[in-house]
């Protein structure tokens, strides 16, 4: 193909180097998007499974205490 065709605009290095910087700008602002968002995600799951695992230890002390409480003599509890 021969170059004298082509329009000059796409040629010119001052546009290309614009062009390419905010190609690179915007690909790192959506990596650290993405980053973010990620993080929230885990910091979600972590503290789905903490309120979990509270319920569960919170339920397990209720049937100790009730266990502890039905075996033990009425008056002295």
């Amino acid at each position: 193909m021969n170059a004298a065709l082509l329009p000059t605009s796409a040629l010119s290095p001052n546009r290309s180097a614009g062009l390419a910087g905010a190609a690179v700008r915007l690909g790192r602002a959506i990596e650290l998007w993405g980053e973010r968002r990620a993080s929230d995600r885990e910091d979600r799951d972590a503290l789905l499974l903490l309120m979990q695992s509270r319920r569960c230890a919170e339920q397990a002390l209720a049937e100790r205490d009730e266990t502890w409480r039905a075996s033990s003599f009425g008056p002295l509890c």
